[in-house]
């Protein structure tokens, strides 16, 4: 079915039977190039994360943290397809530059082995000490309860991760790279220059503006409210789909998953599809 055809009752009824799906069949959305195969995959990687994560048992606890940052990987890939549909391309390159940095992590992990016991503790670790900067913030700005742990719960978890590491024989933790070497390394650079330009996006700066603003003949300006030009949306699809991928075959590798062929053969899909618009 063409990326411009309208989905079946059928097809529309699979997708509501389907909880990550819900609403795809039924709104008003923009088309963009290769649209079908990049929401087909959001399928493929629920069916890799989702059934497999319940088949295999983790060799050791803090690889949860491994399956949390895919996961994390699976929800900032659909929320981007929702903001590609509804053509607000910068806004999706917001949630795609974080999707990015745990793509970077995730092969980092499934590239060397030795390091990834102490990379995935460092990560721990950094987590409970943001944490405790959040508890030592200005007074005047207090953060709800319910967000945060309270000091002594974060000082009884710094203290069981700090024997768990030695259990483990992690004595010296091992920080990830930074997205920028990481991105030279993995041979991302072209990711990497979306990824600083999404930077823009994210802080408000003016250079988001690039498309969404055009300049009236009579003076001054108009500021859409969508981006409906295809080469940003193919743009920002690009670097989101590359990256949800390299981050389920990293997952893979590091979890001992079975990445099914389906899921190579609908990037090529995607790919084409692109190329062809």
């Amino acid at each position: 079915m063409a990326d411009d055809t309208p989905p079946s009752i059928e097809q529309i009824r699979e997708w509501l039977a389907h909880e990550s799906m819900s609403g795809y069949g039924l709104m008003r959305r923009c088309t963009w190039p290769g649209r079908k195969p990049a929401v087909e995959l959001l399928y493929i990687i629920d069916s890799t994360g989702g059934e497999q994560s319940r088949k295999h048992r983790m060799s050791h606890d803090h690889y949860r943290w491994v399956t949390r940052m895919f996961w994390r990987s699976r929800r900032l890939y659909e929320a981007i397809l929702f903001l590609l549909d509804a053509a607000q391309p910068e806004e999706a390159a917001i949630l795609a530059r974080s999707l990015f940095e745990d793509s970077m992590r995730l092969m980092e992990l499934a590239e060397d082995e030795n390091k990834r016991d102490a990379r995935i503790i460092w990560w721990m670790n950094d987590s409970i000490q943001r944490a405790f900067n959040l508890q030592r913030g200005d007074p005047a700005f207090e953060v709800e309860d319910r967000l945060i742990l309270s000091r002594h719960e974060l000082e009884g978890r710094r203290a069981g991760l700090q024997r768990y590491a030695a259990y483990h024989g992690v004595t010296k933790y091992e920080r990830f790279s930074s997205p920028k070497d990481a991105a030279t390394r993995f041979d991302r650079k072209m990711s990497y220059s979306l990824y600083m330009w999404a930077h823009q996006a994210t802080h408000g700066n003016d250079a988001v503006w690039g498309v969404a603003a055009v300049k009236r003949p009579e003076g001054g300006e108009l500021l859409n409210a969508k981006t409906a030009d295809v080469l940003w949306l193919k743009m920002v699809a690009n670097f989101a789909i590359q990256a949800v991928f390299d981050a389920m075959i990293a997952a893979a590798s590091v979890l001992g998953w079975a990445v099914p062929e389906e899921a190579f053969s609908k990037l090529d899909e995607y790919q084409q599809a692109r190329d062809e618009q």
